[in-house]
């Protein structure tokens, strides 16, 4: 995973709906949280994106924009995004580049996930949502990763991560 002050890769991200974003050369129009959700079928990932949406505001109160990247496919993300009122920009990566750019690692998919260890496998029995590591990074204006961590985002502990930097 890319750690504080390593540069932002160098990335196109085509929203579902609405407008590129370039790292980052885009990062000049103000900082960026970058929040990878997972699978929109997810119920982890829903209450994600929900408390997303309640901070959402406040970020861009404070100059902050806000991007969640999603495994799931273009088809769900373009239900998903109207039906649930998702105000920004929902990326889709179901091929995880954006995800291995980011250092993180690719989401097991199909006969991948046959090659599991055991523990794995019991892990994902024992706790269904979780599809694969979430993780968020807030992107400063100058090009470099300000703060990040692989872990599921708690809204409030990313709004104030946010405007604390």
């Amino acid at each position: 995973m890319l750690k504080p002050a390593e540069a932002v890769p160098t990335v196109e991200m085509k929203p579902v709906f609405g407008r590129a974003v370039s790292l980052p050369s885009s990062l000049n129009k103000g900082r960026l949280l970058l929040v990878f959700v997972g699978a929109l079928s997810n119920p982890r990932a829903d209450r994600v994106l929900t408390g997303l949406g309640e901070i959402y505001g406040d970020l861009e109160r404070a100059g902050v924009r806000l991007v969640a990247v999603t495994g799931s496919s273009e088809r769900r993300a373009q239900d998903y995004v109207p039906r649930h009122h998702v105000l920004f920009p929902v990326v889709v990566d179901e091929d995880s580049t954006l995800r291995v750019c980011f250092g993180l690692p690719k989401r097991a998919r199909g006969l991948a996930r046959l090659r599991e260890p055991i523990s794995a496998i019991k892990t994902r029995i024992m706790e269904p949502q979780a599809d694969g590591p979430m993780a968020w990074f807030l992107l400063g204006v100058d090009g470099r990763i300000q703060s990040g961590a692989q872990a599921q985002p708690d809204p409030e502990a990313l709004l104030a991560a946010a405007l604390d930097c």
